[in-house]
């Protein structure tokens, strides 16, 4: 049995990055992974910018002159057409965002002066070459890289796609997902359950999680415990990029996983992983599908699925791994196994500092446990006590 890290080297070891490449309308990328560099087309600003309400002056004039009169004015995306040379202690008014001419080169506030007709008077001895005027370019320059490739697309990376000019994005293109549930005791949407059945929960688990990567899977099957059936199943899954199996991977006589995937070729890459929850899981690989054999409890395929699934998903999409997070715990833990536990905790915030308290939960059947959770703590294999304030590592849902 190997530890999480020789797992998850085994797992990328075998995930090839793609290299399908589609566009969408910009306000279709959300979530998606940005598959191009965004370039700006301009200088940002591309002209020198008014950054307050107020009277635009050369500074020099201020130096001995505290009275200017004003000979225009000018509103975001106006032009103005100045002469050459203007009268000495002339200004404009000017508002934010609008385009300052270029024979002016400091902006007073308008909450720093007193006007009265056309005249202007100047209450500040605060002043500089260049005060609330953000210079052409000072932001980036034409031809500059904005935003680099394998991105995951936000708001942020929408705003600068639209400020540049583009109407559509370049994404990778998702994996072909197949979400197969397995259990003779596990029923699709819409059956009653009879007192010895249970509601299939995990395929819409596992969708669930996808969505955050804007993954639709290609088929969601629920299967018996039939060797023949999963056979068949499996078989029509050599299309995926990736096939997650929930069930049937542990020791009992009813888990035919394993054996089944091996018989059609599958090679078993790593089966049993030092890690609670989730110890079963199962992973192989046949030509260019990898096959995760997850176990079957509700929260053991969601801490799975996040350990083991997610960094493939993210290697084939050219997405970096995410940021690690240590945060102290709020009470002291205790465990008696030496395996990696992954425990469920939520923020809290006591004192002005942050704690990750965890979630009591009657085991990793017990689904409801996970209400309220923000993600995992980690308790490490050969470490048996976390004293109260310990700092351990956080993964956000």
């Amino acid at each position: 049995m190997i530890i999480v890290s020789e797992a998850l080297e085994s797992i990328l070891k075998n995930t090839i990055p793609t290299n399908k490449v589609i566009r969408k309308p910009l306000i279709e990328t959300i979530g998606f992974i940005l598959a191009e560099n965004i370039v700006a087309d301009r200088d940002y600003p591309p002209f020198p910018r008014a950054t307050m309400d107020g009277y635009a002056v050369i500074e020099k004039d201020l130096i001995d002159n505290k009275e200017f009169t004003v000979i225009g004015e000018i509103f975001a995306g106006d032009t103005w057409d100045y002469p050459d040379e203007i009268p000495p202690n002339s200004c404009i008014k000017i508002m934010t965002g609008a385009s300052v001419p270029n024979i002016f080169d400091t902006i007073i506030k308008v909450e720093d002066t007193k006007s009265q007709n056309k005249i202007v008077q100047i209450e500040t001895e605060n002043f500089f070459k260049g005060m609330n005027i953000a210079k052409q370019g000072e932001d980036s320059r034409q031809g500059s890289i904005l935003v680099s490739t394998g991105l995951v697309i936000d708001t942020s990376i929408v705003t600068i796609a639209a400020s540049t000019g583009y109407t559509d994005l370049s994404i990778y293109s998702p994996p072909i997902i197949s979400i197969l549930s397995t259990g003779n005791e596990v029923l699709p949407e819409g059956i009653f359950p009879l007192p010895h059945q249970i509601r299939d929960s995990n395929s819409f688990t596992l969708r669930a999680m996808l969505q955050k990567f804007r993954i639709n899977p290609l088929r969601v099957w629920n299967l018996p415990d039939d060797p023949e059936v999963l056979r068949t199943k499996f078989i029509e899954c050599f299309d995926s990029d990736i096939c997650i199996i929930t069930g049937g991977v542990s020791a009992g006589d009813a888990d035919y996983i394993p054996a089944t995937l091996k018989n059609l070729g599958v090679e078993e890459i790593f089966h049993k992983v030092q890690i609670r929850p989730g110890k079963p899981i199962w992973f192989g690989k046949k030509d260019n599908t990898l096959f995760f054999g997850l176990p079957g409890n509700p929260v053991s395929a969601r801490v799975t699925f996040k350990i083991f699934v997610e960094p493939c998903i993210r290697k084939f999409l050219n997405l970096s791994k995410p940021k690690s997070f240590f945060l102290p715990l709020l009470i002291a833990r205790k465990k008696k196994h030496n395996l990696e536990e992954y425990f469920r905790v939520k923020i809290v915030n006591q004192d002005n500092q942050s704690y990750l308290q965890e979630i009591p939960n009657n085991g990793s059947g017990d689904f409801i446990g996970s209400l309220g959770s923000d993600g995992l703590a980690i308790q490490n294999a050969n470490n048996k006590e976390l004293p109260e304030k310990t700092f351990v590592e956080f993964l956000e849902w």
